[in-house]
């Protein structure tokens, strides 16, 4: 688990361009404890943990579905975790517009 997780750390950290001290400045945590969560050579506390999800402009739960998408998941969870994650780079009033949009579309599909 902790592999995944700090696999999931060292992909988030990398897509945004950030070297490992970068992300600890950010976090406010030391580099070489980066590091080391990022191989997962420690165990990390939450409070750590959160930290890094801070910095990193994520939701906790983010490196936990780095352990969930380990296991095989059906293609209709494929197709409602890829909805999500798109979902949630969305703003707000986009959220409602679509919310009402999938309302529609589910109401009329009941017809």
């Amino acid at each position: 688990m902790l592999k995944y997780i700090g696999k999931r750390i060292a992909d988030s950290r990398k897509k945004k361009g950030w070297t490992q001290e970068t992300l600890a400045n950010k976090a406010k945590l030391h580099n070489t404890y980066v590091g080391a969560v990022e191989r997962g050579e420690v165990n990390i506390s939450i409070k750590s943990l959160e930290k890094i999800a801070n910095a990193l402009n994520l939701p906790l739960i983010e490196f936990f579905r780095a352990v969930t998408n380990s296991i095989p998941q059906t293609e209709k969870e494929k197709i409602i975790d890829e909805i999500c994650n798109r979902l949630r780079k969305q703003k707000v009033k986009n959220l409602e517009l679509l919310s009402k949009i999938i309302k529609d579309v589910l109401t009329w599909q009941k017809k």
